[in-house]
């Protein structure tokens, strides 16, 4: 996944930051000496008015579309789950940034009266939201509940090679 399509979609649900965004910008000018790139990179006012519409610019001028926010989400998902899955971050650290992508506020209903389900579910993500509850209900309640007949800090060990492997599942189906 380039850089250019996650930070597009992170942007797109509301993840991304002033700062990250000028990281990305100086990334890129070693690449790419254009001008909003340039703008990005220099910026000093990081407040995401300012920095959002550059943004937006250089993903155009690099033919990089900022995704819908079901696309967003999928592509925000399958970075973080890449991650679990190849250890290059802990299953449940993991698991709270794809908490942070499911639970953003550009996801919420109509109504506004809370996240909307749907795109959840559509991208199967339902496992991994009960995968992270279910740390704290191993955490909370160590002589209770079991994995395998496994307890306490046991217990959350194989929780956490658990949700790897389900990570390496959902990305054979779904990226």
């Amino acid at each position: 996944m380039r850089p250019m399509e996650l930070a597009a979609a992170r942007y797109r649900l509301g993840l991304e930051h002033g700062e990250s965004l000028r990281a990305l910008g100086e990334s890129l000018l070693s690449e790419d000496g254009m001008d909003a790139v340039v703008r990005l990179a220099i910026l000093d006012d990081l407040e995401m008015s300012e920095v959002g519409p550059i943004f937006e610019r250089v993903c155009r001028e690099l033919e990089q579309p900022i995704p819908s926010l079901d696309e967003a989400v999928r592509i925000a998902s399958a970075a973080i789950l890449r991650d679990i899955a190849d250890g290059s971050v802990g299953p449940q650290a993991g698991l709270q940034c794809l908490m942070r992508v499911i639970e953003s506020p550009s996801l919420e209903d109509a109504t506004g009266t809370g996240r909307d389900h749907a795109v959840e579910e559509a991208l199967d993500l339902r496992s991994f939201v009960g995968a992270y509850w279910g740390y704290d209900e191993l955490r909370n309640r160590p002589t209770e509940l079991s994995v395998d007949g496994k307890y306490g800090k046991e217990a959350i060990a194989l929780h956490g090679r658990n949700v790897k492997t389900l990570a390496r599942e959902w990305l054979s189906k779904h990226a």
